[in-house]
């Protein structure tokens, strides 16, 4: 009897029986103290599924965050979408066509967007700074300013420089959305469904993509071209009120070392929950910060430089090359111009091809939440990625066959495999590796100058794509394929050798595998010391508890 209560260093072996002694250790097990310099989180080994109801407030912010994604999509989609208008032409024409007609010259229409894009970077690199100075809430406010800005400058342009600016603001503002909600919410949601929330993004960003689609469309029987442009204020207003109502994130007071309102920030997302321990769940939080602090050259100030430095630079790599993918694998060539080739093809109602193609987008998306956590972000990654780059080649092979006949309906099925493995993999993917993947403290910065240079990428292929495929211009059409194909080779072969699996992971465990130097297909093997500790303290309970019950040490 003695032998075992003096194992347990909290547990007194005088003037104390054994179910003393085992109710002390079960209290420090209730009270999460597994290990003094490993704390962890009372609910690490919770499932998925006890998750989404247990952790259900959290899961309500961070959907409403992601709602932004849908005012990104729209806002991005209406400014991009609407130069087919009639009536958009007529205002901003400068080519008169051999029929006599007018156009837009395709190097403005390049120019607009390689300007969105430059927007984007200015917003992806500006954010972070002013996310981790005034806090992940206060930027999301301020993004929906510059906004409002950029569709106030849309309404009353006239001519091509003001439409310019207009861009500028609308890529500065969804720059700032695309490395703002991913973080927000990868700090806020729980490990274990972590990639699926994130994924959401991506999901929302479809849903606006759609119904931005659906406007122009309705827009087409109607005379000028500016309703669509002030819809965007209801999107707008609406988040307006999400970003009211949700907390403001405690890894960003956690960094800040305001231990008082980061608890508060923690209460208010997991509050009321059955065992949740808010001192303890902090120490958790705090534990993370601690370990990664002790590899920073300076703890308190994060800076660009930073995240080129050490073991930050493979996760810089990791965090930008997923979300890339969705360029090298053919974003500009297949989704930007569904409409135009299914005309090209032949296709009767091209509208039709593009909600064909939208519905399975945002269908796939939706599985995607599930096959994330189910199957790791890694292999989803490599075979919808994969099946991107074939689908390239094959549309490319398709349309410039030597007797081709435009065949609508295999223009259309190529195009919706091609979109089903986008929307499976590096669409969703690419935001879960972007906002996962940094130090806490260095997420918000890693997340801005990976997104940034994914916008620089952008404006290459944004400005150069409807040149190449314009018959005005290069003329390619199809034959833009081949390039996205060698583009997207590459890349894959990239992401096999060097984009690791984490999902289920805690950021102190991502950590450790950074700093031990894991190799990329090791990574969901390993076992970390949280994780060693975990089971350590979870097979001394059993231990202890089974020869309790069997009455071997009763007194």
């Amino acid at each position: 009897m003695s032998n075992l209560v003096k194992n347990h260093p909290d547990s007194k072996t005088t003037s104390m029986g054994i179910e003393n002694a085992e109710t002390t250790y079960l209290e420090t097990i209730d009270k999460h103290a597994v290990d003094d310099d490993i704390p962890v989180s009372a609910f690490k080994d919770m499932s998925r599924r006890d998750a989404i109801w247990t952790f259900r407030k959290a899961i309500l912010f961070a959907v409403l965050v992601a709602w932004a994604a849908i005012m990104d999509g729209y806002l991005i989609s209406i400014p991009g979408s609407i130069v087919a208008n009639k009536y958009f032409i007529a205002q901003f024409c400068t080519v008169i066509e051999g029929d006599g007609k007018c156009a837009l010259d395709s190097v403005y229409v390049g120019a607009w967007t390689a300007v969105q894009s430059v927007g984007q970077i200015i917003g992806m690199l500006s954010g972070p700074i002013t996310a981790d100075w005034l806090g992940r809430k206060f930027n999301l406010a301020l993004l929906t300013v510059i906004l409002t800005l950029g569709v106030i400058l849309e309404i009353v342009a006239t001519n091509n420089a003001v439409w310019l600016c207009a861009r500028l603001f609308a890529g500065w503002g969804t720059g700032m959305v695309q490395t703002g909600i991913p973080v927000y919410i990868s700090e806020i949601a729980p490990p274990m469904i972590r990639g699926a929330l994130i994924a959401m993004y991506n999901f929302w960003f479809g849903v606006g993509g759609f119904a931005a689609s659906i406007a122009l469309q309705i827009a087409v029987g109607q005379e000028g071209y500016k309703n669509p442009i002030y819809s965007q204020f209801v999107f707008i207003g609406l988040m307006v009120i999400a970003f009211v109502i949700i907390p403001e994130s405690p890894w960003y007071y956690l960094n800040k070392d305001q231990p008082e309102k980061a608890k508060a920030m923690l209460k208010r997302l997991y509050g009321g929950i059955d065992g949740y321990d808010v001192e303890h769940e902090y120490r958790v939080l705090n534990y993370e910060r601690e370990m990664q602090n002790r590899f920073a050259a300076d703890a308190k100030n994060a800076s660009y430089a930073e995240i080129f430095r050490g073991t930050n630079r493979r996760r810089t790599w990791v965090s930008w090359l997923p979300l890339q993918f969705q360029g090298l694998g053919g974003l500009s060539f297949v989704l930007s111009y569904t409409t135009y080739f299914f005309q090209l093809a032949g296709v009767a109602d091209p509208f039709l091809g593009n909600v064909i193609v939208k519905c399975i987008q945002l269908s796939a998306q939706v599985i995607s939440w599930y096959n994330i956590e189910r199957f790791g972000r890694r292999i989803l990654l490599l075979v919808g990625g994969g099946g991107m780059v074939v689908f390239c080649l094959a549309i490319a092979a398709v349309g410039t066959s030597p007797n081709w006949v435009p065949p609508g309906g295999l223009t259309i099925a190529l195009f919706c495999l091609w979109t089903w493995c986008y929307a499976s993999s590096c669409a969703p993917i690419g935001y879960v590796y972007l906002a996962e993947i940094a130090t806490p403290r260095l997420r918000a910065k890693t997340a801005g100058f990976a997104a940034a240079c994914t916008a620089v990428f952008g404006i290459f292929t944004n400005f150069v794509t409807p040149i190449l495929i314009s018959v005005q211009k290069a003329g390619w059409s199809f034959k833009t394929g081949y390039l996205f194909f060698g583009f997207g080779l590459v890349g894959w072969i990239a992401i096999f050798f060097t984009i690791p699996e984490v999902a289920g992971r805690s950021y102190a465990e991502i950590d450790e595998l950074f700093e031990e130097c894991v190799p990329t297909r090791q990574f969901a093997k390993y076992r970390t010391r949280a994780q060693i500790a975990k089971e350590e303290v979870d097979a001394r309970a059993a231990g202890l508890s089974g020869r309790a019950e069997v009455g071997d040490v009763k007194a």
